[in-house]
C-alpha cells in the first residue's frame, strides 16, 4: 500500500469495538488538510485476482460538512 499525504493511515489497535473492520486500519484525511485535487495525496492499494471472474470494491466515505463530497 502506498499513502501519500494528506491521507493517513489510522490503525484501530486497542479498540477493540472497530478492530474487525477494515483489517483494524482505515484512511484518513483531517478536517482542513484537503482542498481538493490541488493538494494532491492518494492511496494506492494493489490486489491480487486470483482468477477471471466478477468482483465488487465495496467502500465507505464519511465527512463532517460539505467540502468532503467525493470518493
Amino acid at each position: 500500500m502506498e499513502v501519500v499525504k494528506p491521507f493517513e493511515v489510522i490503525d484501530l489497535e486497542g479498540k477493540p469495538e472497530a478492530a474487525e473492520v477494515s483489517g483494524g486500519k482505515y484512511l484518513q484525511v483531517k478536517q482542513g488538510a484537503g482542498g481538493g485535487s490541488k493538494v494532491g495525496g492518494h492511496a494506492v492499494f494493489k490486489v491480487e485476482i486470483p482468477e477471471p471472474g466478477t468482483y465488487y470494491f465495496w467502500a465507505r466515505c464519511w465527512w463532517d460538512d460539505s467540502c468532503g463530497n467525493s470518493f
